[in-house]
């Protein structure tokens, strides 16, 4: 059984909400701003202050992720303000800084999980290592 470190759900979300802001800059999708103001009530953020930071927080990645986070939401407000006053330009503009902090957020998950799945992948080589067969040479003498 594997104790692998996987936040691949967490970035399946993030994709979800990314994908959302961007359908709501092409009018396909309504977006209510009390989703996109707080970094804290986001599925990530949810995830991040309910137990995230407390598990990983400890990781600089995880610490940088926050921050991103933080600047995300922001970004996000920004877009949706503009968007509301008819600054499709200008929303579009901001939406290129979005689309880069989103790729930082999912960049950052990947590093954290590489850096907990570090010693779990050694520990793994160890124990298969430990398990190998070796043939006896019965010429030899055994001694334990």
């Amino acid at each position: 059984m594997s104790n692998r470190v996987d936040f691949g759900h967490l970035k399946a979300y993030h994709m979800a909400w990314k994908n959302k802001m961007r359908n709501f800059l092409n009018g396909t999708e309504k977006v209510e701003r009390d989703e996109l103001v707080s970094h804290q009530n986001s599925r990530l953020g949810i995830w991040y202050y309910n137990e995230g930071k407390d598990e990983f927080g400890h990781l600089e990645p995880m610490r940088t992720f926050e921050i991103k986070q933080i600047k995300l939401h922001k970004l996000a407000k920004d877009i949706y303000e503009l968007k509301e006053i008819g600054e499709i330009a200008l929303a579009e503009d901001i939406y290129l800084d979005l689309e880069a902090t989103s790729q930082s957020i999912v960049a950052l998950l990947k590093e954290a999980e590489n850096i907990l799945n570090l010693g779990i992948a050694a520990e793994e080589e160890r124990m298969e290592n430990s398990n190998l067969v070796v043939p006896w040479d019965k010429t030899k003498k055994l001694v334990s």
